[in-house]
């Protein structure tokens, strides 16, 4: 197969699973904005992930991969969305407002990279780009979704 096909594949397939999985967790969220907080969630968490383990294969097979970091903070992310867009407590839902996008928009540097590297093949370039433009997208999309939790959430005390 050629270069960048198995990565946009897994990308698109990543996306979808992670969805589907959204979706399906959503409905245990209170209002809209804790349902956009936990579908961005669920997506950016299962295509972290599994980038990540790539990540991870190729720093063991070709030496240091910068995505085995850039992905494993996009996971942390997600997880601190989720909990936040669950559990609303005011100091959680803060550091997810600036923890996700700043995350995401790592790993979309780090596909921005990717980019610009001299003599890759057409169709890796094709893919370091839809990273990019997919993980800023998560970047805007989850600080808008974490900024929705903030203002719409009946926040309960720290303890």
């Amino acid at each position: 197969m050629l270069p960048g096909v198995p990565a946009l594949l897994l990308l698109a397939g990543s996306v979808a699973v992670g969805l589907l999985g959204g979706l399906a967790a959503r409905s245990s969220a209170a209002d809209t904005a804790q349902q956009h907080a936990v579908m961005h969630a669920c997506t950016t968490f299962c295509v972290a992930v599994v980038f990540w383990v790539w990540a991870i294969k190729n720093c063991v097979k070709n030496g240091f991969d910068l995505g085995a970091v850039t992905f494993l903070l996009a996971i942390g992310g997600a997880v601190v969305e989720y909990m936040a867009s669950s559990g609303a407590r005011k100091a959680l839902v803060d550091r997810a407002v600036w923890m996700v996008p700043t995350f995401c928009g790592l790993v979309s540097a780090n596909y921005l990279i990717g980019v610009f590297l001299p003599k890759q093949p057409l169709l890796l370039v094709v893919y370091f780009a839809c990273g990019v433009v997919f993980w800023a997208a998560a970047a805007v999309l989850g600080f808008c979704a974490c900024r929705g939790v903030r203002s719409k959430q009946q926040l309960l005390p720290e303890e």
